[in-house]
């Protein structure tokens, strides 16, 4: 309709993106099931401000994307959350688990410690114990095991409280 036409005739004169990129973009959002004209001009900015300004670069962010929503994914199925994206507040969280290269299992054993003392999922209360254990070295269920059963041991909950018994 004339809408479209105007809309990608926009595209391709105010954002200066060629006719291919037009089309890889088209296929993207379809093969995702996001194609909508608002969709299309929202993603054409979104590149555009990005500096996505070839077919190569367009590809590798698509890339990058694909592979940022899969392991959005892959941490909200370790935290029984299935059927949908996560919200904006929700990625804050999980992109610094990300970037912090936080272990699946690690967050899945949050998750379940997080569930045992409050019933509930919590994002701060998960991000705190991420956060803790990220602090202190932990990469593995079992750094993270044998870090209890010693304060267990010593009747403290955290390193800090051990070393203050202590003194």
């Amino acid at each position: 309709n004339q809408n479209e036409i105007n809309s990608l005739y926009n595209i391709y004169i105010n954002l200066n993106m060629s006719p291919d990129m037009i089309t890889l973009l088209i296929t993207s959002l379809k093969e995702r099931d996001r194609f909508s004209l608002r969709n299309l001009e929202k993603t054409a900015y979104e590149w555009h401000d990005a500096n996505i300004n070839t077919y190569e670069a367009a590809e590798q962010y698509m890339n990058e994307k694909f592979a940022q929503g899969n392991r959005y994914r892959d941490i909200l199925k370790a935290l029984n959350i299935t059927g949908r994206d996560p919200v904006m507040s929700e990625k804050k969280f999980l992109d610094v688990w990300i970037e912090k290269k936080i272990p699946l299992q690690l967050i899945s054993l949050a998750y379940e410690k997080t569930i045992y003392n409050i019933s509930e999922l919590r994002w701060p209360y998960i991000n705190k114990i991420l956060m803790n254990w990220s602090d202190a070295g932990y990469k593995t269920v079992d750094d993270v095991n044998k870090n209890e059963s010693s304060h267990q041991r010593t009747g403290s909950s955290s390193p800090d409280k051990a070393q203050k018994t202590n003194q």
